[in-house]
């Protein structure tokens, strides 16, 4: 969350005959694609700029590298939250998110590698279409202490 211009979310169009074809990446990678605000952000923007592409046919939804779709929410982010008004923000965002993809009015395919845990479980829930490679990795982990999952 500082500020920067760094871009956690990139959109490439594929022409195709059809129409176009949108790769949309999370991109964390040093922090196997965890959530933060400042990328749920991003993610929200971009899921509502597809949403309004007419040509669109199909949106591929991954993270970057090989390492993991989405390890989850920001967890260093959100040990810092003081106030429950601040954590209630925080998941809405992430709601805001899974949203975002149900709002896309193609199918929309998750291509999922690696580990896929909490907050990520829960995007990948939220696409039409969920393909994982041999080596991905399922979990909800904030169950085993006692956090429900709140998306």
């Amino acid at each position: 969350m500082g500020g920067h211009d760094q871009r956690l979310v990139h959109i490439r169009l594929e022409e195709k005959p059809r129409g176009l074809v949108a790769h949309l990446t999370i991109d964390n990678e040093s922090k196997l694609n965890a959530m933060n605000s400042e990328l749920m952000g991003q993610f929200i923007e971009e899921t509502a700029r597809l949403a309004a592409i007419d040509r669109l046919r199909a949106v591929i939804l991954t993270g970057a590298g090989p390492k993991a779709f989405v390890g989850g929410a920001d967890i260093n982010e959100m040990a810092a939250l003081k106030t429950p008004n601040q954590a209630k923000e925080f998941i809405t965002r992430l709601h805001r998110c899974c949203d975002g993809v149900r709002s896309i009015p193609v199918p929309v395919i998750a291509r999922i590698q690696g580990f896929t845990f909490g907050a990520g479980l829960e995007l990948a829930g939220s696409c039409d279409l969920r393909i994982a490679s041999e080596d991905a990795v399922f979990g909800m982990p904030e169950v085993k202490l006692g956090i429900p999952s709140v998306i």
